[in-house]
This record gives structure tokens, C-alpha cells and sequence, in this order.
């Protein structure tokens, strides 16, 4: 297959099955690069720059509710692989977040609740 066959130049060949964030990211990433990379592959090799960065982020932040700080693209070693693990570890803090306020009643709703209202 020619380079200018398909949108998508295959520069790293997958070395493992990808989790599903993984896939997602690559996904992403793929959309605004214009090829795919690997996981594991250090995204500043693979020709990101600012604009592509914001793109994808807003991408990242529109399909898991999550935002990965800017610089943590830009790392030497910062690759699809450690982004997926960072966005499933804020998104079961984010959960965990959930659970603990949906369960812990919020102290100043409980204070207005108990007060006593006076009517005329």
C-alpha cells in the first residue's frame, strides 16, 4: 500500500492488544495528526505541536468529561499509553468523587434544612 493510499500512515505497528481508552486516544490523536502513531510512541516524536494539542484535548475532554493538562503532552516521554492510564485514574477518582458526595450530604444544605422557618 502506497503512503498516499489511505490517510493514515502506519508509522508504529500496534505490539499489543490496546485497552479501549487507548484506542480511543489513538483515535483521536490519529483524527488531527492525519496518521496514526503508536502507543507507545513519544508524542513529541510524532509531530504534534500546539494547535494540534488544543484540538486533541478538546477532543479528549469532550469524550471522557476529563481533562489532561496541557503540559503532560509535551513531556520527552509522554505516549498514548501513559495519557490512557492518566485519564482512567481521573476518571475513577472522578467516580469515586461521585459516590462519596452522592452518599455524604453536603453540611450547609443539612444546616438550611433543619432551620426553622418561621411563617407570618
Amino acid at each position: 500500500m502506497s503512503k498516499g493510499a489511505d490517510k493514515f500512515d502506519n508509522r508504529s505497528e500496534p505490539t499489543a492488544l490496546l485497552t479501549g481508552t487507548e484506542q480511543i486516544l489513538i483515535d483521536a490523536v490519529s483524527d488531527v495528526l492525519g496518521f496514526r502513531i503508536g502507543v507507545d510512541e513519544p508524542l513529541l516524536s510524532s509531530g504534534i505541536d500546539s494547535i494540534a494539542a488544543i484540538c486533541f484535548l478538546t477532543r479528549v475532554t469532550s469524550i471522557f468529561r476529563t481533562e489532561i493538562p496541557f503540559e503532560a503532552l509535551f513531556s520527552e516521554t509522554s505516549t498514548i499509553a501513559e495519557l490512557a492510564q492518566q485519564v482512567d485514574r481521573m476518571r475513577l477518582d472522578d467516580r469515586s468523587f461521585e459516590r462519596a458526595s452522592e452518599t455524604e450530604p453536603n453540611k450547609d444544605e443539612l444546616n438550611s434544612s433543619n432551620a426553622r422557618v418561621e411563617h407570618p
